[in-house]
This record gives C-alpha cells, sequence and structure tokens, in this order.
C-alpha cells in the first residue's frame, strides 16, 4: 500500500511548511482509520477508483468522511469533492449542486471556494428529481475533467420511494467506481441489494463514526438561512430589462410579475452556466429588480426561477 504521508524536506523534524500539513493529514488518517480498515483504503486510494460516491442517511457522518478522506487523497492525486447536498450544501450556497477542487490544504470548509455550481431551485430533491439528477451529472463531469479522484458526497434522503429512486440513477448517470456507504442497520439494503451482482460499483460498508452532531430540522433551517445570507453579504440590486433575457422556471411556469418576489433565481450567462444566484425584489412591465452578487449583469442572457424563496422575518427559506 503507498505511504499517505511522507515528508521529503525535513525528514519529519519540523523544519518546514509542509510538516505541518503531514502532522494535519496524519491526523485525518488515524480518525479514517477508526471507522475504515487498510484493505478498504487501499482501495480507494488505488488509481483506477476515480469517482467515490458517500451515501448514508442524515447525521450518519457522510461529511465528515467525505472531509477526511479528502485530506487523505490529495497528498497523492488532485482531488475534487462534489456536494450533492442542495439543503445543507457545503459547497456552493443552498438550491445548488457544486463542486471544489482541493488544491491546498485547508482547516474549515469555509475555507473552500467553489469552482461552479449548478443551480436546482430547491433545497430538497421531493418533487425536484430532475434537477437534481441533471445537477448531479453536470457537476461530476466537470470535476471529473480536472481531478484525479472525486468524492461525491450526497444527501440524507434514502427513504422509499424518492430516496431510493434518486439514489439509484445518480448511480446510473454518474456511474462511480467505488459506493462508500455508511450504514449502522440495513437502512442502506432497499438501496444496495440490488446492485450486489454488479461487477461496478465495488461497495464498501462502514459504520458512522463516533461523534457525530445531530442536526435537528431548526438548526438544518438556521443553517440554510445563514449560509444564504453569507452568499448575498455583499450584494446589490441589479436592474435588468426583460426583454434582454429569456426566463425560464424548474418547475410550473407561474405568472411573471410582483407575486415572485424573494424568489431565488439563477443567472446565467450565454452558455447557459449559472453563474451567480439572486433574490427577485421586484418585477416591473418592462424590467426585473434582482439583489445579487454580480457585479456586472450586462452578459446576463436568461434566469432560472426556482421553487425556493427567502423570507426575512421567519428566517429561512422556503419551497413555495
Amino acid at each position: 500500500m503507498t505511504p499517505y504521508f511522507s515528508c521529503s524536506g525535513c525528514g519529519f523534524k519540523g523544519l518546514c511548511g509542509q510538516f505541518r500539513t503531514l502532522l494535519l493529514i496524519s491526523a485525518n488518517f488515524i480518525i479514517f482509520s477508526k471507522v475504515i480498515d487498510s484493505r478498504h483504503l487501499e482501495r480507494l486510494s488505488a488509481p483506477d477508483k476515480r469517482l467515490i460516491m458517500v451515501i448514508g442517511a442524515s447525521d450518519s457522518g457522510k461529511t465528515t468522511l467525505v472531509w477526511h478522506l479528502s485530506r487523505l487523497l490529495m497528498e497523492h492525486y488532485k482531488t475534487a469533492i462534489v456536494d450533492l447536498d442542495m439543503g445543507q450544501s457545503r459547497i456552493g450556497p443552498p438550491t445548488t449542486v457544486g463542486w471544489a477542487m482541493m488544491e491546498t490544504y485547508v482547516e474549515h470548509w469555509l475555507d473552500i471556494k467553489e469552482k461552479d455550481f449548478y443551480f436546482t431551485g430547491t433545497v430538497t430533491p421531493f418533487g425536484s428529481l430532475l434537477p437534481a439528477i441533471t445537477g448531479a451529472m453536470l457537476i461530476t463531469e466537470k470535476a471529473s475533467n480536472f481531478a484525479e479522484k472525486v468524492i461525491i458526497d450526497t444527501t440524507g434522503l434514502i427513504s422509499e420511494p424518492t430516496g431510493r429512486v434518486l439514489k439509484h440513477y445518480k448511480m446510473d448517470i454518474i456511474n462511480p467506481d467505488i459506493i462508500l456507504a455508511v450504514s449502522s442497520g440495513n437502512e442502506l439494503s432497499h438501496i444496495l441489494d440490488p446492485l450486489r451482482f454488479n461487477a461496478k460499483p465495488e461497495i464498501i460498508m462502514i459504520k458512522p463514526p463516533t461523534g457525530v452532531k445531530i442536526k435537528t430540522p431548526i438548526k438544518r433551517r438556521e443553517y440554510r438561512f445563514e449560509k444564504m445570507l453569507d452568499y448575498l453579504r455583499e450584494s446589490a440590486v441589479k436592474v435588468i430589462e426583460t426583454r434582454k433575457i429569456g426566463v425560464r422556471f424548474t418547475r410550473h411556469p407561474l405568472q411573471f410579475n410582483d407575486d415572485l418576489r424573494n424568489r431565488i433565481v439563477s443567472l446565467r450567462d450565454r452558455s447557459n452556466r449559472d453563474i451567480a444566484l439572486g433574490v427577485i425584489r421586484s418585477i416591473g412591465s418592462k424590467e426585473i429588480k434582482i439583489l445579487t452578487p454580480l457585479k456586472d449583469v450586462e452578459d446576463i442572457s436568461s434566469i432560472v426561477i426556482g421553487r425556493t424563496a427567502i423570507d426575512m422575518e421567519g428566517r429561512s427559506l422556503r419551497d413555495l
């Protein structure tokens, strides 16, 4: 098995900047090895196992494992993380799925800047499976173009039938090499049993790590709201002429008027790429006002209106 860390700079004497990084990586190795044995670590680090999808219920420690695994793999591979959890996103703002390249050692998720994201228009896959699966495919494909290893974090939705269908179609479209399944019992059997005779993906079962914090629905709602506020912190209201842009909806088309106030939207460029989110402030006969961190809206060709609205009084993001 290839060593996970070595210091050619100072021989572990602590004389170079690399030494501190190695200590942190060593700590990640110790944490990770408590829940997964060396045989499985060797499979995860194999060069041909490029796409690693992590699945499990909410509060099972998936994101914690993704964090530590990425720290290990980035020592030997160009490593990316894909975040498919549009409600509790770590990479990118809520309502999106995004990816980031682990280019330097960072100590917190807040230090990671997304490379790109795809707007799903919602904070839950319920009722929006198509945007969730489309985003999963496009974002994973983009990450794969830059990284040798891609670790894919998924939502905690595993219940019947939506969770099963969502996971199976994500697996079909992404075609992961390994499924890292975090399970304390048989809660994933309805998802994994149909795959047990397939040559691919390889399935690695592990127990949840100890000390995982349980997030209440209130905590999850607060996190989403604060994450969106942080994204919008340096925003300004931009005026866009409606005759110069196309308008589309992630679900049923609605009347294009002020009833859409506070809806979260994506601003897309001429290549149909999501480049920024915004919040509708008002819609007139000839213009739409959007609060957005995007400095220049001249190249916006269309806006995508999602299901989610921001409720400042209730301090929440709500799917309508």
